[in-house]
């Protein structure tokens, strides 16, 4: 092993061939050539609430196993990585983004907190906020049910899981909001999320995520460009 090698966040493999690198970790250049791209020029269609989703990645193959190990296995450290992946995907769109207010994680319950002992999608989003030049406001949204975990769930037990999950203070009336999240499956969690905000007075809402593993694109006339 070299001194200089890092450890690829998504095959697990030592080698000096690192892009993203943070500390010891990155993603090697045969994982990333192989990153499962959506586009980050394409949108997909967002439900009742939310007017679009971008995601940059679909959540298969590597990606996945990395996410995972993320969320469930403690590597807090490569929230750094995936941030870095983010803001590299997103650069063509950035103007776009920077005209919003407000990037809001979508929140853990204090329960899943004490588990995890992080949420991993405002390690994410605060340093993208920073990039896009919104303000990063993780106290826009707040969980006030302890909810089950959403994987597992089939889609209908998925919006009841979250239904009134979430409260929202009044500062967030007239303002535009970026929802994150690390994954966008059915659309439950950012669509309750969104309702919660708009309930407040929110004006447009978009989803931004990580990884999607819906693969509805959005209409052309709804297109970000």
């Amino acid at each position: 092993m070299l001194f200089h090698d890092a450890m690829c966040i998504c095959c697990r493999m030592r080698t000096a061939d690192i892009k993203y690198r943070r500390g010891g970790i990155g993603i090697c250049g045969r994982c990333f050539s192989r990153m499962p791209k959506t586009s980050s020029t394409m949108s997909f269609s967002g439900e009742k609430y939310v007017d679009y989703v971008i995601s940059p990645f679909y959540y298969a193959k590597h990606l996945r196993a990395a996410i995972l190990a993320y969320k469930f296995n403690g590597a807090k450290a490569y929230a750094k990585v995936f941030a870095e992946l983010l803001k590299d995907e997103l650069e063509p769109i950035k103007y776009m983004l920077g005209g919003f207010d407000m990037l809001v994680p979508v929140p853990l319950s204090q329960r899943r907190m004490n588990e995890r002992g992080y949420n991993q999608s405002a390690l994410i989003a605060e340093p993208l906020a920073e990039f896009i030049g919104a303000d990063y406001s993780p106290d826009a949204l707040k969980r006030v049910k302890n909810t089950r975990r959403q994987s597992g769930l089939k889609n209908y037990e998925r919006k009841s899981n979250v239904l009134g999950a979430f409260s929202a203070p009044d500062n967030v009336k007239g303002k535009s909001v970026i929802i994150f999240d690390d994954i966008y499956t059915t659309g439950s969690t950012v669509e309750e999320c969104a309702k919660t905000l708009k309930g407040a007075g929110a004006g447009k809402i978009i989803a931004l995520t990580l990884s999607i593993t819906d693969r509805r694109l959005i209409t052309p006339e709804a297109r970000l460009f």
